[in-house]
C-alpha cells in the first residue's frame, strides 16, 4: 500500500527525529525503570499501564510477545507505549503530536501491528490516523472510557447486607456473573466464556473477587480488585444481575470494596467506565469517584 494519500508523512517523520527518540525493548523490568517517574506522576490516570507492567514483572499476569516503546526528548521521558501481544491494544500515554509520529515510525519499523490502540483520546486518535495513513484501511471507535479516582468513600444508604470475599465454592456464581459482565460490557468479544473464565481463574484464588450479600443472604452484586499500582487499586468486574438492579447494590459493593483497599494502605482507588453507560457511572460517582481523564480505544481496520 502506497502513502500517496498523505504525501508529507515521511517529511514529518524526518522532522520528528530531530526532536524525539524512541527506545524499543522487551524487558519489562528495564522498561519500568525507564518510565517509573513519568508514569507515577499521574498514577491513577495511568493505572492500566502501571498495573500491567508490575503484574507482568511479578508474574501475576500472563502475556504474549512484549513490545515496549519509550519516547524521549533529550534526557526527558515524554511518553510511552506498550503491547502485550495477541489481540491486545497498544497502550499509549499522552504524547505531543511530533512524538506520536516518531512512535508510529518505530512501531512500523519493528513490525508491531496491533489492530487497536488505547490511551488518552487525542493521542490515541492521532496514532490511529497516522498508522492508517501508513498501512491503509480505516479507523473506528471501539469504546470511550472515563478514568475515575476515589480518595474518600461517600457512603450509600444500606438497608442491610455485607461485603464477602468469594471462596472456592463461589466459583460457579462468579463465573456466571463474569460472563454476563463480559457479554454486556464487551458485546463484540469473540470469546466471552473463555475470557470470563480466565478472569475468575486469575482473581478468585488470590481473594480478589467480592460479592454483596443482601439481608436475605443472596449474592446480588459482584466487584473485584483487578490490579494494583504502588499507591492505588483498580476496581473492576462490577456486575449486578438485571433482576437485582435499581436497589443500590452496585454502589454498596464498590463503596465497601474501595474502603477495604484504602484501609489496607492505598492512597486512592480507580476504575475505568464506559462513558456511554451513564447509569453504571452514577453508581460510582454516588460513592465518591470523580472522573480525572478520558481514554478511547480505536480499531485500525486493514
Amino acid at each position: 500500500m502506497t502513502r500517496t494519500n498523505w504525501p508529507n508523512f515521511d517529511r514529518l517523520f524526518q522532522e520528528s527525529e530531530v526532536i524525539y527518540q524512541v527506545t524499543f525493548e522487551r524487558d519489562p523490568s528495564l522498561f519500568w525503570e525507564r518510565n517509573r517517574s513519568y508514569l507515577m506522576a499521574n498514577e491513577s490516570a495511568y493505572n492500566l499501564p502501571i498495573g500491567l507492567i508490575l503484574g507482568i514483572i511479578s508474574s501475576e499476569r500472563s502475556w504474549g510477545e512484549l513490545s515496549f516503546f519509550t519516547v524521549t526528548r533529550g534526557e526527558e521521558v515524554v511518553g510511552m507505549a506498550m503491547h502485550t501481544g495477541g489481540d491486545k491494544p497498544l497502550n499509549v500515554t499522552k504524547l505531543p503530536s511530533l512524538a506520536v509520529e516518531a512512535l508510529v515510525k518505530e512501531v512500523v519499523s519493528r513490525g508491531v501491528s496491533p489492530e487497536k490502540v488505547a490511551g488518552p483520546t487525542a493521542t490515541a486518535k492521532l496514532y490511529a490516523e497516522l498508522f492508517r495513513h501508513h498501512n491503509g484501511g480505516d479507523i473506528s471507535v471501539v469504546m470511550r472510557m472515563g478514568i475515575y479516582e476515589l480518595l474518600e468513600v461517600t457512603w450509600p444508604q444500606n438497608a442491610g447486607g455485607s461485603l464477602i470475599c468469594a471462596q472456592p465454592e463461589h466459583r460457579e456464581i462468579a463465573q456466571r456473573f463474569a460472563e454476563m459482565f463480559v457479554r454486556e460490557c464487551f458485546p463484540n468479544d469473540p470469546a466471552p466464556i473463555e475470557h470470563s473464565k480466565d478472569m475468575v481463574k486469575r482473581l478468585l484464588p488470590k481473594g480478589h473477587i467480592f460479592f454483596w450479600k443482601n439481608s436475605a443472604g443472596e449474592l446480588v452484586s459482584m466487584a473485584a480488585r483487578n490490579r494494583e499500582t504502588p499507591n492505588t487499586t483498580t476496581i473492576s468486574l462490577v456486575y449486578t444481575p438485571v433482576e437485582q438492579r435499581g436497589r443500590g447494590y452496585a454502589s454498596l459493593v464498590v463503596a465497601h470494596l474501595s474502603q477495604l483497599w484504602l484501609d489496607r494502605g492505598k492512597r486512592a482507588c480507580n476504575l475505568l467506565t464506559d462513558l456511554t453507560n451513564p447509569a453504571s457511572n452514577k453508581a460510582y460517582t454516588n460513592v465518591g469517584y470523580r472522573q480525572i481523564s478520558e481514554s478511547t480505544i480505536y480499531r485500525i481496520h486493514s
